[in-house]
């Protein structure tokens, strides 16, 4: 699992939009209501608040049907302002700038029915907020923590959600001393290099978080009864309240295939609940050319297994064979023809949940060429990740170019030169000892400005790769 720190670079040019998912820091804003009355997100989640949000068309059929199930509407008349539990904030945002108050109260225009008779809270008209949250349409019901936190983005029961709600009283300001430790969503892509472990370190107590040390455990192959300290990472800072910084406290070499990673908070605070997380983690490799060909020898529980191959990170489905399908002891054959320089995973599963018994086996390849196995597998699923890249196939790659950049030794930021690459490019800045301090991904064009981000001092490593070639620069950051 690789995550990529959106925030690490500023580009010259569009970048592709990220949806606020589950997990996500929501930002904040201010709108208002058809009554003339403003609502300020943070607000209601400074005083505590769970704030969902129902993203909604007048003409949507699914926004209509949430809000006639009266579903929010017995959320908010339970725990709503004014109630003795006093916890959840309910704010429908009408998200169609082409629809408005007519189609509101189902007088004309594109609309399901009147939005507005028999409705307790608040409704908004106001296109701006689905394009702020980069929702990926109408018909969404997200959820926002107190600590700015989204936890969901589906429709519940009213007991759900307010389970929900209680769920975010673990990462709510309640007490002086208490860090958490969140997990970033994956926005990244595989490339064949070891995982990173990514958090999220945010401070929810109400005295300043100035220091943190947290450590790494690793599950191989999701053995549960196995754990290995990888590493220990040191922090120290000044987080105010709700305030966060995103880290990547370690970077694992493992085995293809699905592992587990635990990160826990050594330090003792007011909220151990939340001082533990796990991740999935997975290494990627890297196939030699896009003629993938897989070769999959069956175990004695064939009927137990299916696979799904999917392209990273839409989740497109490119082939995949349902429960029930294989007979035992068989070997299969299958030959895709991919995108070049597109990142893949191979979903294993096992409805039995005892996995691939030896020796049974999935063996991906090119030109005969195996670059990835998996022999066997535990429990009910496993995966092989992978990128494609003809270059990988071709001999030695040619040696890094020499990218310009200036100015150099830069303050704040620094124009970078790629006007001789092409395609979809990694970025990697290394420090002087040679440790990864930052990764981003971004499309090559003609410049592209490198920001600082609190960066310290020193002399840094700027490594660009993709679309079949490799440049280097060195900048002094004053």
């Amino acid at each position: 699992m690789r995550t990529t720190i959106a925030l690490a670079l500023l580009l010259s040019t569009a970048t592709q939009a990220q949806h606020n998912w589950q997990w996500d820091i929501c930002p904040d804003f201010t709108v208002t209501d058809i009554n003339g009355n403003s609502h300020n997100l943070y607000s209601y989640l400074d005083q505590g608040y769970t704030v969902y949000l129902d993203i909604a068309a007048t003409w949507c059929i699914t926004c209509w049907e949430i809000h006639t199930s009266e579903t929010l509407d017995s959320l908010y008349l339970l725990y709503g302002p004014g109630t003795p539990e006093n916890k959840v904030m309910v704010l429908l945002i009408e998200s169609d700038a082409n629809t408005g108050l007519n189609e509101l109260q189902g007088i004309s225009g594109a609309t399901q029915g009147d939005w507005i008779t028999g409705t307790p809270y608040p409704i908004i008209d106001d296109a701006s907020v689905i394009s702020l949250l980069q929702c990926p349409g109408y018909g969404h019901v997200h959820a926002i923590c107190p600590n700015r936190q989204v936890i969901g983005g589906w429709q519940y029961t009213t007991a759900q959600m307010w389970q929900d709600a209680q769920y975010c009283a673990m990462y709510t300001a309640t007490t002086q001393n208490d860090a958490t430790l969140s997990y970033i969503p994956d926005h990244g892509i595989c490339d064949g290099s070891a995982p990173q472990i990514n958090i999220r370190l945010q401070n929810t107590g109400t005295n300043t978080l100035s220091s943190a040390a947290i450590e790494t455990t690793v599950h191989y192959h999701q053995d549960q009864t196995n754990a290995t300290a990888v590493d220990t990472f040191f922090w120290s800072g000044a987080l105010a309240t709700y305030a966060y910084e995103e880290l990547t406290v370690a970077q694992v070499p493992v085995d293809i295939g699905l592992h587990t990673a635990g990160i826990r908070l050594l330090d003792p605070d007011d909220k151990p609940q939340n001082d533990l997380i796990h991740q999935g983690l997975s290494s990627s490799a890297v196939a030699p050319g896009t003629t993938v060909n897989m070769e999959f020898l069956t175990d004695n529980d064939a009927e137990q297994t299916f696979w799904s191959l999917r392209r990273f990170p839409d989740a497109m489905v490119i082939d995949e064979v349902a429960l029930g399908a294989y007979a035992d002891n068989t070997t299969y054959q299958y030959t895709w023809q991919l995108d070049n320089n597109t990142c893949h995973y191979l979903l294993l599963q096992d409805m039995g949940g005892n996995g691939l018994a030896d020796p049974a086996y999935v063996k991906l390849s090119v030109n005969g060429t195996v670059f990835a196995d998996i022999q066997d597998f535990l429990f009910n699923a496993d995966q092989i990740e992978f990128l494609t890249d003809v270059q990988a196939g071709v001999g030695e790659a040619p040696p890094p170019t020499t990218l310009l950049l200036a100015p150099n030794p830069m303050d704040e930021q620094t124009v970078l030169d790629l006007s001789g690459m092409e395609g979809r490019l990694l970025l990697r800045l290394m420090d002087a000892a040679g440790r990864l301090v930052r990764k981003e991904t971004l499309m090559a064009g003609s410049t592209v400005v490198l920001a600082r981000n609190g960066l310290a001092a020193g002399c840094y490593t700027v490594l660009v790769s993709g679309g079949g070639s490799a440049g280097r620069a060195q900048v002094v950051m004053r």
